[in-house]
């Protein structure tokens, strides 16, 4: 009987406490998933890119004879990295992404810093320029690239497809550079 008594005290007194306080509880309840859901949505964004600077393998080399040096972004990974973060390309430099066998792809531009000209290539001819696309810092970001499929893309600062007068149907030329022996 008095274990009865006192259980009919505590849930008295519970019962009293949530409602006086039942809003505070609502309160945090709603703060706590509010938080939660910020987090989910802000964690693709928060991730940190650290740009890649990768080593000058190829040029694009052009009639006047000029030649472009390209970073050559071989893997999967480098390929997915790209320019992301990076402040600039050094003059007469650009990115080039091969693919064998061809494909179509799409390119993006999140993460970038500065606009670029995006060259697609498809056997030595430019298959499309997309010049200046513009930067996109925040998800979802529009895509780029031709319908056709490509075995070779390249990434130049803004404006140097035009200055180089690099059009479709043009044949352009991509060599090696012999990279010196450690």
């Amino acid at each position: 009987m008095w274990l009865n008594l006192i259980c009919n005290e505590i849930a008295l007194k519970m019962t009293s406490f949530i409602a006086r306080y039942k809003y505070f509880f609502f309160f945090l309840l709603f703060l706590f998933f509010f938080i939660k859901l910020l987090d989910k949505s802000s964690s693709q964004e928060s991730i940190k890119i650290i740009p890649q600077y990768l080593p000058l393998k190829s040029q694009l080399c052009l009639e006047n004879t000029e030649c472009i040096k390209l970073e050559v972004a071989e893997s999967s990974a480098e390929k997915n990295l790209g320019l992301m973060q990076r402040v600039s390309l050094h003059g007469n430099s650009g990115m080039l992404f091969p693919f064998n066998p061809p494909k179509k792809v799409a390119f993006w531009m999140y993460k970038m810093l500065f606009s670029v000209d995006m060259i697609f290539i498809f056997e030595g001819q430019v298959v499309a320029v997309i010049s200046n696309v513009p930067i996109c810092s925040s998800l979802p970001c529009p895509t780029y690239g031709p319908e056709s499929p490509v075995d070779g893309v390249i990434e130049l600062v803004s404006g140097e497809a035009k200055r180089l007068n690099i059009k479709q149907g043009k044949s352009i030329s991509i060599n090696s550079i012999l990279v010196p022996a450690d």
